[in-house]
């Protein structure tokens, strides 16, 4: 036997060649596998926070500037949306927006936590800055994750109020997903939506007549179930995962 050969790599590396994204059983394969296909890659990606914590998408947008992956990154909160443009900066295919994406195009208050005090918000762990990620049209869901984070220990519990009262809102600009170029010119458009529990707001916004090939959603607060019947009603298929869903059009087979 070859001396340092990793055979568990190199089963990954074929499983990869040899998965079709719409076979794909689980989130992490489907993701290997629509960027290692040899189709154009396109995605826009709604809720994109500093475009580094918990994004799914940073291993493969990061390798290379010149990769050749096209991209819109929409962050509506300012102070996460300038460590997003910076992050990406020297990337000449992939674009930022400050703005939210909602059903219909307009203006509407977003709440989110004090991001200095969201630092403050680990508690007794994990260590995950969880409290960066919360950001929503709904001032209610910042406050049940507050709560529902009391398992973090006694010194998070005494500080509760504080942080409720760090609870903060500005008003956004909000545009539809049709009205991102990019979505009217590829037909194997991902669209990825992380935008604590108002994902069914954000489908609701795509042009029908040029829909995305595949839909990758965070299904936050029990809001899977409205989302599935309506991405069924539009010729959408579940295909794998379970927090984080992803829906894959009838017409890819």
């Amino acid at each position: 036997m070859t001396s340092g050969f990793d055979v568990g790599a190199a089963l990954r590396r074929w499983r990869r060649r040899r998965c079709r994204p719409e076979s794909a059983t689980s989130v992490q394969e489907f993701l290997d596998a629509y960027f290692a296909s040899p189709d154009e890659k396109c995605v826009i990606q709604v809720g994109a926070n500093d475009g580094i914590m918990c994004d799914p998408l940073r291993p493969y947008l990061a390798p290379s500037p010149e990769r050749g992956i096209r991209a819109v990154l929409i962050e509506p909160i300012p102070y996460y949306f300038e460590k997003l443009k910076d992050l990406y900066a020297e990337y000449p295919n992939i674009r930022t927006l400050n703005v939210a994406c909602g059903a219909k195009a307009g203006t509407t208050p977003l709440y989110f936590i004090d991001p200095n005090i969201a630092d403050q918000m680990n508690g007794a762990g994990p260590a995950n800055n969880w409290a960066h990620g919360q950001g929503s049209f709904d001032q209610n869901v910042v406050k049940y994750w507050i709560g529902r984070n009391k398992f973090r220990g006694n010194d998070y519990v005494s500080n509760i109020d504080r942080f409720y009262s760090s609870i903060r809102t500005i008003e956004v600009k909000v545009i539809r997903v049709a009205d991102v170029e990019l979505s009217r010119y590829s037909r194997n458009l991902l669209l990825v939506i992380d935008v604590q529990g108002f994902e069914l707001e954000v489908v609701r916004g795509i042009d029908w007549r040029s829909p995305p090939a595949y839909i990758l959603v965070e299904s936050d607060l029990m809001q899977a179930g409205p989302l599935d019947g309506y991405l069924a009603s539009k010729g959408y298929r579940y295909l794998c995962g379970q927090n984080d869903k992803v829906f894959v059009a009838m017409t890819r087979r």
